[in-house]
C-alpha cells in the first residue's frame, strides 16, 4: 500500500512530497490517491486533496486488510448517480429545511445538471468541481461572489451525499476546494438628476413599474421584497408598508408618509386591476405574483439614459442619501433593515460631500498650527 499525488494533466502518480510531475513535469495540484491489492488485484481509491487524510486513510484500508475486512466492491451493487441523489434525497430536503431555498432553487437546479457531474457519486473527484469552475468562468458573466455561492451549493450537496451515503463516499473529495477571492466592485448610487429622469421614464411604461422604482428609491427595500408586498401590508391609516420574507427572515415596517403624494395614487391605479388578488404586484392575465420587472426597468433605463444601474442600485442611492442627509448608520438600519450596522458602510461609504468637509477642516487645524512653537515637556526636556 502506498500513497500518491495524481498529475492533473498526464495522470500519473507520483510521490506525495514531489512538486513536480516525473514525467511531464507539471505542477502538481494536491490529488491523492492510495494504492493497494485486493485478491491479487490492484485498485486506485481517491482519498482527497489533503496529504493527511491520504495517510490516514492508508492507515485505515491496511487495518482493515490484516482484519480480512476489505474487500472489493459488489460489482451487481448500483451506486447511484448524482443528479439522482440530488433530484430525489437532497432537493426534498433542502425545500423543508432552508428558507432560501424558494429564492435560489435555479442555483440549486444548474448544479444538479452540469453535465460533468452526471457520473456516480464515487467516480466524482475534485477535478469535477474545478470543472464546474471554469465552465461558469468562460460560458457565464457571473461575478466571483455568484460563483463562489454556486460552489457553496455544490458543496453541501457532496456533504449532504458523504452523510447519507458513508459506505459508498466515506471522505468529502470537495470539502477543501478553494473558493475564487471576490473583489467587491463599489456599486454606485444615483444622483438626484438621475433618480427623477429614471422616474419620470417609468411613468406610462405600465401599469406597476413607476410605483415599484418609486418605492425602492425613497425606502431602500428590495426588489423581492417589493413584490411581496400584499394589500393587507398597505395600511392606509398608519401610512406605512410591512415588508414580508425579508432577507435576515424578519418582517419590517416602513413609512411612506414622505412620499405619499406621489404613492397613493399609483396604488389607485394599480388597485383597480389587482385589487382583487393578494398582491398588490399581480400579473392580471395569469393571476399571479409579478417576479420579473428586468424588461420594463431596462427600458426605463435606456429612456433616461442611465448605464450600470441595475435594480439593487436604487437600495444603495436611498441609503447613500440617507446618509447625505445626515441620519446615522443606526437609524438608517431600522429603515434599510441590516442587522450588521457594518454592511451599512458599504452602502454609505460613497457620501463625498462629508469627506470633503471632514479633510478640509484637516487643512484648516495644519495651517492653524503653522508658525506656531513647539510646546516641549519639562520632563522630557530633563532627560
Amino acid at each position: 500500500m502506498a500513497v500518491y499525488n495524481r498529475c492533473n494533466n498526464c495522470k500519473s502518480l507520483n510521490k506525495p512530497t514531489n512538486k513536480n510531475c516525473k514525467n511531464c513535469n507539471e505542477k502538481l495540484g494536491k490529488h491523492f490517491y492510495i494504492t493497494y491489492k485486493i485478491s491479487g488485484k490492484s485498485r486506485l481509491e481517491y482519498a482527497g486533496n489533503r496529504l493527511t487524510d491520504a495517510r490516514n486513510l492508508d492507515i485505515q484500508r491496511k487495518t482493515e486488510k490484516m482484519q480480512g475486512k476489505l474487500k472489493l466492491p459488489d460489482k451487481k451493487q448500483n451506486v447511484p448517480f448524482w443528479k439522482d441523489i440530488v433530484e430525489n434525497e437532497y432537493l426534498p430536503d433542502a425545500r423543508d429545511r432552508l428558507r432560501s431555498f424558494k429564492a435560489t432553487k435555479s442555483r440549486y437546479e444548474e448544479v444538479r445538471d452540469f453535465k460533468g457531474f452526471q457520473k456516480p457519486i464515487d467516480q466524482l473527484t475534485i477535478q469535477d468541481l474545478d470543472s464546474y469552475l471554469n465552465w461558469q468562468r468562460k460560458y457565464t458573466d457571473r461575478t466571483a461572489s455568484t460563483i463562489n455561492r454556486n460552489l457553496t451549493v455544490a458543496r453541501s450537496i457532496m456533504s449532504f451525499i458523504c452523510e447519507r451515503k458513508k459506505d459508498i463516499v466515506p471522505n468529502n473529495p470537495w470539502r477543501d476546494f478553494k473558493l475564487l477571492k471576490e473583489h467587491n466592485k463599489e456599486r454606485r448610487s444615483l444622483s438626484i438628476n438621475e433618480m427623477q429622469d429614471l422616474l419620470d421614464a417609468c411613468k406610462g411604461k405600465n401599469y406597476y413599474i413607476y410605483a415599484v422604482v418609486l418605492i425602492a428609491c425613497w425606502t431602500g427595500a428590495r426588489r423581492g421584497e417589493i413584490l411581496n408586498l400584499r394589500w393587507r401590508d398597505v395600511n392606509d391609516f398608519a401610512e406605512t408598508l410591512t415588508l414580508r420574507h425579508t432577507k435576515n427572515g424578519k418582517d419590517r415596517t416602513i413609512p411612506y408618509s414622505h412620499f405619499k403624494n406621489e404613492l397613493l395614487p399609483e396604488l389607485e391605479k394599480i388597485k383597480e386591476i389587482t385589487g382583487n388578488y393578494e398582491y398588490v404586484f399581480t400579473n392580471p392575465d395569469t393571476g399571479t405574483k409579478l417576479t420579473d420587472i428586468k424588461r420594463a426597468y431596462r427600458s426605463a433605463l435606456k429612456e433616461a439614459g442611465i448605464t450600470d444601474a441595475d435594480f439593487h442600485c436604487l437600495r444603495h442611492t436611498a441609503i447613500s442619501n440617507m446618509s447625505h442627509a445626515g441620519f446615522s448608520d443606526i437609524q438608517i438600519s431600522y429603515i434599510s433593515g441590516h442587522e450588521d450596522i457594518q454592511v451599512i458602510k458599504r452602502y454609505s461609504h460613497s457620501n463625498i460631500s462629508q469627506k470633503t468637509e471632514m479633510m478640509n477642516d484637516f487643512r484648516q487645524f495644519i495651517d492653524s498650527q503653522k508658525g506656531k512653537k513647539k510646546v516641549v515637556d519639562i520632563t522630557e526636556k530633563a532627560k
